[in-house]
């Protein structure tokens, strides 16, 4: 999912502030160091989620774009918080 999200940011690179285009490939940057290294740490996912969601509130509503894009990135973090919380419980 985050591909899908990284494509249509590159697809649309003119369109994003730089501070978009950071965001989702520092996002898959670090999840796929994490990957490498082993399992995704929840405090790195955590940390994610809580950086998308500083952008969200403070990013311009008229940037609909731009807010969608982070929006489905959070929407991802937000799941695979989710699925580690729950493989934690098993």
């Amino acid at each position: 999912l985050i591909i899908d999200i990284k494509s249509d940011v590159y697809d649309n690179m003119g369109k994003h502030p730089q501070i978009v285009i950071d965001m989702v490939q520092d996002t898959e940057e670090k999840l796929y160091r994490a990957c490498e290294d082993g399992e995704v740490e929840r405090d790195d996912l955590g940390a994610i989620s809580y950086q998308i969601s500083i952008l969200l509130e403070v990013f311009d509503p008229a940037r609909i774009y731009d807010l969608e894009i982070l929006r489905r990135l959070y929407i991802v973090i937000q799941k695979w918080i989710e699925d580690v919380d729950n493989s934690v419980k098993v």
